[in-house]
């Protein structure tokens, strides 16, 4: 697949965009084109992945300022969903940081749900950012097709663009680890969520997650809601005392996704 990805500037494809939001999160949660126009224009960015003259995904975000600090504040990441696993999402993200850097922007930080196991992925492994800070139900409830039904917790994303590892993964480099050893699997009983683990370095921690969270969902029952219980008191106890995830890893063999949560700078 020949892939373009660009900077979306025209009315057409501002317009594609909402028609992409509409397609993956529903009509009632889409972004308006004149906001995407306005941010744009004034320090915003958005880029498209062109397949011919189809927008089959789209990255935006917009600034952010505190205590003297500015960065890009990544809101939206689509993927229409006949393009999903093939690494279009990545793509999107380090020609996202390319053209941060280009505008002058030093970090990017996002937000994402953390029992997703492709984005905790994506972030963590194939972008090597870290997880800085996580928000119970960041944004209240939410009735699109991905987040309604739950409470809307995040995990904080920070992308250090000019770190070396940041560097290393633009350059195909993603993070290759794994667990050391076997960790105990606490956690992985879909039905019974414990989301700790023990791990056998000091001043680190892991914490489990099930893989294929929306289809949890979809089968209805309590479970969904006890894991985002059990994930939300792991990464609220951890990260309030200085730990941040720096590492994740899947286990397919044990239907898992493994958070490496460490202490320290």
């Amino acid at each position: 697949m020949e892939l373009d990805i660009r900077h979306l500037e025209t009315p057409e494809a501002f317009r594609q965009a909402e028609a992409l939001q509409a397609l993956v999160w529903g009509k009632e949660d889409v972004v308006p084109r004149h906001h995407l126009v306005a941010a744009c224009r004034n320090g915003g960015l958005a880029l498209g992945a062109y397949s011919g003259a189809d927008l089959i995904g789209f990255v935006y975000g917009f600034p952010g300022h505190a205590a003297g600090e500015a960065w890009l504040v990544s809101q939206l990441l689509a993927v229409h969903p006949a393009h999903r696993g093939r690494g279009l999402g990545l793509a999107l993200k380090l020609a996202q940081r390319r053209a941060a850097l280009t505008a002058g922007y030093t970090s990017i930080s996002w937000t994402y749900d953390p029992l997703e196991a492709v984005n905790a992925s994506l972030n963590l492994q194939g972008l090597r950012a870290r997880g800085v800070r996580f928000v119970a139900d960041y944004y209240g409830a939410m009735d699109d097709l991905l987040n309604a039904g739950l409470p809307s917790d995040r995990l904080v994303i920070r992308w250090d663009l000019r770190e070396p590892r940041v560097a290393q993964a633009a350059a195909g480099e993603p993070s290759a680890w794994r667990p050391a050893g076997e960790p105990r699997a606490l956690g992985i009983d879909r039905a019974q969520p414990v989301a700790l683990a023990s791990y056998p370095e000091a001043r680190a921690v892991l914490v489990a997650i099930p893989l294929g969270f929306q289809a949890m969902k979809g089968a209805g029952g309590e479970t969904p809601l006890r894991w985002r219980l059990a994930v939300r008191h792991a990464f609220q106890h951890y990260l309030a005392r200085g730990f941040r995830a720096e590492e994740f890893a899947l286990d397919q063999a044990q239907a898992a996704g493994w958070y490496l949560l460490t202490q320290g700078e």
